[in-house]
Formats: structure tokens, sequence, C-alpha cells
């Protein structure tokens, strides 16, 4: 549902923060994927790429519990 919102919070469109999440998750996996078939296991540059992605994705979708917290919370109050 939020991917389809015309909401905004603090001025950002809420439905790119989704977009954003569903990016990074399709950029992680790829990473995996490649890191797995064409590299070696030991190739820490692959290795610290997919971590990063991982933790990058992982403060997205705490950004999208807030959000969804947040807006139900307003819907609440009104």
């Amino acid at each position: 549902r939020l991917a389809r919102s015309k909401h905004r919070l603090a001025g950002v469109a809420l439905a790119d923060i989704v977009n954003l999440y569903q990016h990074v998750a399709d950029m992680r996996g790829l990473a995996q994927r490649e890191a797995a078939q064409q590299l070696s296991p030991s190739n820490n540059l692959a290795k610290n790429l997919v971590d990063q992605l991982s933790s990058v994705h992982g403060e997205l979708n705490d950004i999208i519990v807030f959000v969804r917290e947040s807006t139900k919370n307003m819907s609440t109050e009104n």
C-alpha cells in the first residue's frame, strides 16, 4: 500500500522510500548471486559490498516501519 501512496512525510514521498527499499533488495540479491557464482568466497570486496547493501536495506526497513507506525498514529489522531 505504501508503494502506491501519494503521501509525503517531511517532504519525502513514501512511495519513493518503498521503491528505494526494493531496489536495494534487488541489488543485494544480484550481488549475492554474482559473488556465489563467479567470485571466490574469500573475496573481501564482494563480501563487503553485500554487507553494505544488507545494512542499507535494514535501515530502509526501519524507516518503513517508522512510516507505517507514524501514519497509523496520524490516522487514529484524526
